[in-house]
């Protein structure tokens, strides 16, 4: 009988990859809704907020450390990473529970908080302290702590280990209620490595076409803020990017497509 990690681990990869293709098209974008509904439904609440990225990625560094760990439980992680680069962050903006949790509690607001350059470079230098963090406490206990403190895990389980699993779900719950996804850009450790793997030659990246007119609603309509307004220009960095469709919805020329990474189409630049 399959391994109960490395089937939902493969389930998790196969629905990034239907997702991949899906996002190429205007008719079928509008499905993203229903992947992350389901996402908080089965993943979430049925699983229990499992398989967890996190945690795969802790037992990648457990392993490093000697720690003895069953293969089965490393496949989610490092199966995201090829995903990643056929498909760009399509894992993040498709089918991942913790991200679908805030999603659906984002209300938009007039508070336009976290949504310039600067602020976008802050965040990531905050998820790389996280990391760090994450990573020597984890070589340290040898242990996966992440579960210990878990909020989304709180939040699909109505149960937490300890006290601190709860107050962070309450900054977690309230946060997101006017900040989109701050989890995902102030502290996720995934979307922060599947971040870099856009920057490798011939990932898929969000590009920009000879059409563009640079009208700017691509920046509109970016939520997660990938593409930012400087001045009277826009920065496109796909480090940041979810693909999830929303600006190549709003783009009604063509001005922006799917490609892949080479110097015509870098990962990130500004117009």
């Amino acid at each position: 009988m399959i391994n109960w990690h490395l089937k939902w681990a493969l389930i998790s990869l196969i629905a990034s990859i239907v997702a991949g293709f899906l996002v190429r098209f205007e008719s079928t974008r509008r499905l993203k809704t229903l992947f992350l509904l389901l996402s908080i439904v089965i993943l979430g609440f049925y699983n229990g907020a499992c398989p967890c990225p996190i945690q795969s990625l802790m037992n990648v560094v457990r392993i490093s450390t000697g720690k003895n760990v069953k293969w089965q439980n490393l496949v989610f992680f490092i199966g995201l990473l090829p995903v990643t680069w056929f498909f760009g962050r399509i894992y993040c903006g498709w089918i991942c529970h913790m991200g679908a949790l805030q999603e659906f509690i984002f209300l938009p607001s007039r508070f336009n908080l976290l949504r310039s350059s600067r602020a976008q470079k802050i965040l990531r230098y905050a998820r790389y302290v996280f990391l760090a963090a994450l990573v020597s406490w984890v070589a340290v206990k040898k242990f996966a702590v992440w579960c210990l403190y878990d909020p989304f895990r709180v939040a699909f389980k109505l149960s937490s280990y300890n006290l601190t699993g709860w107050i962070l779900l309450g900054l977690l719950l309230l946060s997101s209620l006017f900040i989109y996804r701050p989890f995902c850009r102030g502290f996720c450790p995934i979307g922060l490595i599947l971040g870099w793997v856009t920057k490798i030659p011939g990932a898929r990246v969000i590009g920009q076409s000879k059409e563009c007119t640079l009208c700017m609603a691509c920046a509109n309509k970016c939520r997660i803020d990938a593409i930012v307004r400087d001045g009277n220009s826009f920065v496109m960095d796909n480090q940041e990017c979810v693909v999830c469709g929303d600006c190549l919805d709003a783009c009604r020329i063509n001005g922006l497509g799917l490609y892949r990474k080479d110097r015509e189409h870098p990962g990130s630049f500004s117009c």
